[in-house]
C-alpha cells in the first residue's frame, strides 16, 4: 500500500508544471467560489460606492467621474485610480443584470439599496474569484522557481488558502481583489529576474508595478524604489556602470507604457500628470486621525493587534478605558472618528487641491514624533496578517530570512525587503490595516514552506534516508 501511494505521488509530481498551475488555479477558484456561494448577494458597502459611482457613469457616458446625483452630468475626476473601476465598467458591458444593479446602488442611500436595488452580483464575484485565484497560481510559481521543489510549491498553495484572506475580497468590492493577484506578480518577477538576468522579466516586472499604480498610487512609490534597487543590483553584479542604465531604461519605458496614457489623460484634462488628485491626502488623513492615542493605548495596542488573539489578551489584562478607544465596534473609538477627522482637515485646507499640504505642514511635521510612535505600532499591526495563521507564520517567515540574508540569497531577501518597505510606507501613510497587509501572505507562505521543506529534508539526512 505505502508503495502504491508513492508511485501516485511520483506521478503526480511527473506532471508538466503547466498542469500543476492549471490545478492550482482549479482549486483555488473553487474554493473562492464557495464565498460566492454564501455571500452572493452582499451589496456594496459605503466604502465601495465611490468606485461604483466612477464605474456607472464609465459605462454610461465614457466619462472616468462622478455626478451628485443619479439625473447630474457626470464630472471628470482624478480622484480614484482608474483601473478597478474601468474593469467593473468592462464586466458591466457583459451583464446587463450587474449594470443595473450598480446602477441602482449608486445613488440610493443604504436603507433603501437593501429593499429596492437588486443584487445580481453572482456572476461578477465569480469573476472576482477567478482573478484571486492568480494568488496561489503566483504563490506555487515563487516557491517553485525557489525551491525547485513541486512539493513546496503545493505547501505554500495550502498556507495561502489556509490564511483565508483572499476569500473575504471576492464577494467585496476592493481593490484588493486587484492589488494581490499584482503584488504577488510582482513577487514572482522580482524573483526570476533576480534568478535569470534576463530582461524581459525586467520589463514585465516594470509593468505590473504600472498596472499597481494604477490600482493604487501609493504602489508608485516602490516603483521608484525598485527602480533604485535594481539598477544598482545589476550594476554591482555585472560590475559595470552601464547595466545601471540598461535596467533603469527596461523598468522606466514599461512602466510608462502602462501609466502614460492616464498620465495623458490627466494632464489634457487637469494640467497635471499626476496619478491621482487627493487620493493619498485622504489615505493620509486616515491615518493622522490615529495620532490621538494616548501613551497607554499605544503601549496597549501591541497586544490589542496581535494577531486574532490580541483583543481578547488585552481586555483581559487592562482596564477598559487602555483599550475601548482601539475597538472597531466602539461607538467613540478611533475607527469611528477618522472619518470626520478626514473631513474637518480638509475644511481647514479650504480646496481638496490644498489637503495634502495643509495635512503635512499643520499636523503631519509638527507632531512628527508622535506619528514615528504610532508608525511602530502599525508596523507590529502590520505584520499580523491573518489573525492566529500569523502567530505561527510570521515568525518562520521572518527566521527564514535571517538565513537567506547569511545565505545572500538575493532572491528571496530583495523580495522580502519590497515586502518590508511596503509595510514601513503603509504604516507611515494609511490606516487600513489589515487590508494592507494581505499582499505579504504569498511570500510568508512561501518561506514558511521552503523552512519546512528544509526541516523535513534534514530529519531525513539524520535518520540515513535519501533526501526527496
Amino acid at each position: 500500500m505505502e508503495n502504491s501511494l508513492k508511485h501516485q505521488w511520483m506521478r503526480f509530481d511527473g506532471w508538466p508544471v503547466s498542469s500543476h498551475l492549471w490545478l492550482v488555479i482549479l482549486i483555488g477558484f473553487l474554493v473562492f467560489s464557495v464565498s460566492v456561494w454564501r455571500h452572493g448577494d452582499r451589496a456594496p458597502d459605503a466604502e465601495a460606492i465611490g468606485v461604483v459611482q466612477h464605474a456607472v457613469a464609465l459605462h454610461q457616458n465614457f466619462t472616468f467621474g462622478y455626478a451628485k446625483s443619479e439625473s447630474a452630468a457626470t464630472k471628470p475626476s482624478m480622484f480614484l485610480p482608474p483601473l478597478q473601476s474601468t474593469v467593473i465598467a468592462g464586466v458591466m458591458s457583459l451583464d446587463q443584470n450587474l449594470a443595473q444593479s450598480l446602477q441602482c446602488h449608486a445613488w440610493a442611500s443604504q436603507d433603501k439599496a437593501t429593499t429596492t436595488c437588486a443584487t445580481a452580483y453572482r456572476p461578477f464575484f465569480l469573476v472576482q474569484a477567478l482573478i484571486l485565484s492568480l494568488v496561489p497560481f503566483f504563490a506555487w510559481l515563487m516557491a517553485w522557481q525557489l525551491s525547485g521543489k513541486k512539493a513546496i510549491a503545493w505547501s505554500s498553495v495550502v498556507l495561502v488558502l489556509l490564511s483565508g484572506r483572499q476569500a473575504y475580497y471576492v464577494t467585496s468590492f476592493s481593490d484588493n481583489v486587484f492589488i494581490l493577484p499584482l503584488f504577488a506578480a510582482l513577487l514572482f518577477t522580482l524573483v526570476v529576474t533576480l534568478q535569470s538576468r534576463y530582461w524581459l522579466w525586467i520589463i514585465a516586472t516594470g509593468l505590473v508595478c504600472g498596472l499597481l499604480a494604477l490600482t493604487q498610487p501609493i504602489f508608485a512609490w516602490i516603483f521608484y524604489a525598485l527602480l533604485v534597487m535594481l539598477s544598482y543590483w545589476r550594476a554591482t553584479d555585472g560590475q559595470n556602470s552601464r547595466y545601471f542604465w540598461q535596467t533603469a531604461a527596461q523598468l522606466v519605458v514599461p512602466y510608462l507604457l502602462v501609466t502614460g496614457p492616464w498620465m495623458w489623460r490627466n494632464y489634457w484634462a487637469f494640467d497635471t500628470t499626476a496619478l491621482t488628485d487627493g487620493y493619498i491626502a485622504s489615505m493620509l488623513a486616515e491615518r493622522l486621525a490615529w495620532n490621538v492615542m494616548n501613551g497607554l493605548e499605544l503601549a496597549v495596542s501591541f497586544v490589542w493587534w496581535l494577531g486574532g488573539i490580541g483583543p481578547d489578551l488585552a481586555s483581559a489584562a487592562y482596564p477598559q478605558e487602555a483599550w475601548q478607544r482601539l475597538d472597531p465596534a466602539a461607538a467613540g473609538g478611533i475607527h469611528a472618528s477618522v472619518t470626520e477627522y478626514s473631513r474637518q482637515t480638509l475644511i481647514a485646507a479650504g480646496s481638496l487641491k490644498n489637503h495634502l499640504s495643509y495635512l503635512l505642514d499643520a499636523e503631519l511635521w509638527p507632531g512628527i514624533g508622535k506619528h514615528l510612535s504610532v508608525t511602530l505600532a502599525f508596523i507590529w499591526r502590520g505584520l499580523w496578517v491573518g489573525g492566529i495563521w500569523s502567530l505561527l507564520a510570521v515568525p518562520l517567515a521572518i527566521a527564514f530570512t535571517a538565513v537567506s540574508i547569511s545565505r545572500r540569497r538575493t532572491d528571496i531577501t530583495m523580495p522580502m525587503s519590497t515586502c518590508g518597505l511596503m509595510l514601513l510606507m503603509f504604516a507611515f501613510v494609511s490606516a487600513d490595516l489589515p487590508a494592507n497587509s494581505d499582499i505579504y501572505i504569498p511570500m510568508i507562505s512561501v518561506l514558511v514552506a521552503m523552512l519546512a521543506g528544509e526541516w523535513f529534508r534534514h530529519n531525513q539526512i539524520t535518520d540515513g534516508q535519501e533526501p526527496v
